[in-house]
């Protein structure tokens, strides 16, 4: 009987300790806890390089609302059928909106795959035409150098008074 008090009591006096170092490990971490650290969030300053405020009418106010959405009369959009049933090429149980079930569930086209279309482009383009025939050679197009331009008249007499196209 002894010794089962014994193991019994080791075992409770370990039990007590370790919840005991399990306490102050928790108040050792203090600052380095992640959920005591306080996140300082900046608020970033953006310069546009002008004041918006020239731009907007007097007395703005960006919280008031100008535009009351619910007066907006929006139109529903109608179902168009089509006269074809789809469900018959496509597998069964199919959800267009589901979320992919694993790796095989998501598709993708495959480089080595042949579209086939039924599409003739020939009959919309010009007669004759070749897509790799060059129809303007761009060669030969002649550039012009840029010249400076002599003005025979004083532009500053045109000009405002003090006028500084430098200046900002």
């Amino acid at each position: 009987m002894n010794k089962k008090n014994l193991v019994l009591s080791a075992a409770f006096g370990l039990l007590v300790s370790g919840s005991t170092f399990a306490l102050q490990r928790h108040a050792a971490l203090g600052d380095t806890d992640p959920c005591c650290v306080t996140y300082i969030e900046e608020e970033e300053v953006v310069n546009l390089g002008f004041d918006t405020a020239d731009y907007l009418p007097e007395n703005f106010d960006p919280a008031k609302f100008y535009v009351d959405l619910n007066a907006i009369a929006y139109l529903e959009e109608e179902c168009i059928e089509l006269g074809v049933e789809t469900s018959a090429y496509l597998p069964e149980n199919f959800d267009a909106y589901a979320a992919p079930q694993g790796i095989d569930g998501i598709t993708y086209i495959d480089e080595n795959d042949t579209i086939v279309s039924d599409f003739d482009a020939s009959e919309h383009l010009p007669e004759g035409f070749d897509p790799y025939e060059f129809y303007l050679d761009l060669n030969s197009i002649e550039y012009i150098e840029e010249e400076e331009i002599e003005l025979d008249f004083n532009v500053n007499e045109h000009l405002p008074m003090g006028f500084d196209p430098t200046a900002k």
